[in-house]
């Protein structure tokens, strides 16, 4: 199977993004740009179960979880459209540094692991090899 797409998650939620025909060819800056649109129009407020945070826990607890999820269809397509995806694009809300860290904290903190559960970590998948970071940095901005 050839790999065209790249998963972007925005909010926890999870889409499909196609970026090459099959010829493996880039798709036209518009035809991504209208895939973004939807993206963002079908993300607007926060999923209750955004299931990539659940790949930041422990190795373990992370194998059960996704073997149960491998059981039902629907869950195993999904996770095998992140498996298979090129790479992820996380479209993360703005953020500012906690109190005592500085601005290159934040930044530290978003690269590293999306600065926890209230903030970005949820639009993580920990085991993909490349995750691309998109975001207003400081809300104060």
């Amino acid at each position: 199977e050839k790999l065209q797409h790249i998963v972007v998650i925005r909010n926890g939620h999870l889409f499909r993004v196609q970026i090459l025909d099959n010829n493996d060819q880039p798709l036209s800056v518009s035809a991504i740009t209208q895939q973004l649109q939807k993206v963002v129009a079908g993300s607007q407020t926060p999923n209750p179960h955004p299931v990539g945070i659940v790949s930041s826990d422990g190795r373990d607890k992370w194998a059960n979880v996704y073997t149960t999820l491998k059981k039902d269809n629907q869950n195993a397509k999904s996770l095998e459209t992140v498996e298979k995806a090129l790479f992820v694009v996380c479209l993360d809300k703005a953020s500012d540094p906690p109190l005592g860290y500085t601005e290159k904290d934040e930044q530290s903190r978003q690269a590293l692991h999306g600065g926890g559960s209230k903030v970005n970590s949820c639009n993580r998948w920990f085991d993909k090899t490349i995750q691309v970071e998109i975001h207003k940095l400081f809300k104060h901005l």
